[in-house]
């Protein structure tokens, strides 16, 4: 038995033990999902999947961050990045029920990286093969983070951008994940999220860990570059809509929608 665990907490084993897990799912979803509707199209797993699909259809048409014909620029769909994503399959020819076969296999190409990503994490930081084992089946079994991917939304390319910027800090690539957080802003807010806690720790580690300045100095520079990127995002938001969140956020935060008390 001690054979075995030990074989499977090998690093490339903990790789192909999560991806096998995912198939498993992403297999299971995708036969629900070809199998729930009469017609023979495929399910739409919620409303925000035919967002997405809609404005993938306006940029190939050449009015991107605009829903229909005539209408305002918006927002609206959260992040910036995905739609674009999404487009390519669209100007290929995936079109209508297409498109959501094809955003389902993209999306579950994003969920096995992030799952192959916090492989890499465990591969680095657990030492105990059983812990190795249970970890790696804890996060590939874990139905949130699957439902989340296969749903069709941007979470699935967050999902994937949040394992590998894991995967860069647990293995101290500083090239990996400044790039990685260079860009999150434009995946989702959550990727600000990720800035402003980057830009802490870096902080705490000047301030109160005397971190010497040479081997921190590259950290400031990233927290700089990717709070200026995220600033970016704001300011592209404000200069088409005269906002500076999304136009899909507004009015859903409890100080919009509550007084104080």
């Amino acid at each position: 038995m001690d054979r075995v665990l030990a074989k499977l907490a090998q690093k490339h084993s903990l790789v192909k033990l999560v991806v096998a897990v995912g198939l498993v799912q992403i297999a299971a979803y995708y036969l629900l999902g070809a199998l729930v509707r009469t017609d023979g199209g495929f399910a739409i797993p919620q409303t925000d999947t035919l967002l997405y699909c809609q404005a993938a259809r306006r940029i190939v048409e050449g009015h991107p961050l605009s829903f229909s014909e005539g209408t305002a620029v918006s927002t609206g769909t959260t992040g910036v990045i995905y739609p674009f994503i999404l487009a390519v399959p669209y100007a290929l020819g995936f079109t209508g029920d297409a498109l959501i076969r094809a955003g389902f296999f993209l999306n579950a190409a994003f969920y096995l990286v992030f799952l192959c990503c916090w492989a890499v994490v465990i591969d680095l930081k657990f030492q105990d093969a059983l812990a190795r084992v249970v970890g790696a089946l804890l996060v590939a079994t874990l139905g949130q983070s699957a439902y989340s991917a296969l749903a069709q939304s941007d979470i699935g390319l967050l999902l994937a951008f949040s394992g590998a910027f894991a995967a860069a800090l647990a293995g101290g690539r500083r090239k990996w994940y400044g790039l990685i957080l260079f860009v999150f802003p434009w995946v989702r807010p959550e990727g600000d999220v990720c800035v402003i806690a980057f830009a802490m720790v870096v902080f705490a580690r000047i301030v109160f860990l005397r971190t010497p300045w040479r081997e921190v100095r590259g950290d400031v520079f990233i927290a700089f570059a990717a709070a200026a990127s995220a600033a970016g995002v704001f300011a592209m938001n404000w200069a088409l809509t005269g906002a500076a969140g999304y136009s899909s956020l507004a009015y859903k935060g409890y100080f919009k929608n509550l007084d104080l008390a």
